[in-house]
């Protein structure tokens, strides 16, 4: 018997803090994001979706800033 779609429980996004991030980040840059990913158990994407969302607040912050 084939179970339905939403009969899955639905996975909770992981939410992880700012020190964390910044860490992973730099162990990203020491060793290389595939093998930071492989030792901290994430998948590459999610290092470089930080990175992105990281750079994107910093950008912000600091167009504030010139304004």
């Amino acid at each position: 018997m084939a179970t339905a779609a939403n009969d899955m429980p639905k996975r909770r996004k992981a939410r992880y803090s700012a020190e964390y991030r910044a860490e992973a980040l730099a162990l990203a840059e020491r060793i290389g994001v595939a093998a930071a990913a492989s030792e901290l158990g994430l998948h590459a994407t999610q290092i470089y979706t930080e990175e992105v969302t990281i750079l994107e607040k910093t950008a912000a912050y600091f167009a504030k800033k010139l304004d």
